[in-house]
């Protein structure tokens, strides 16, 4: 588990998303797919 009080120093080095004990499956996938369509959408392909 990672402390609270770790959670804005990662997010400082570029840490998206933290995802405590018990957080859904589908919350991560939903998270990394909104990511990754975020990321494809500033690339010029």
């Amino acid at each position: 588990m990672i402390p609270e009080d770790d959670v804005p120093k990662l997010q400082a080095m570029g840490a998206g998303a933290i995802f405590g004990p018990g957080t859904p499956t589908t919350v991560c996938i939903d998270w990394l797919n909104a990511a990754v369509r975020e990321k494809w959408a500033g690339e010029n392909v």
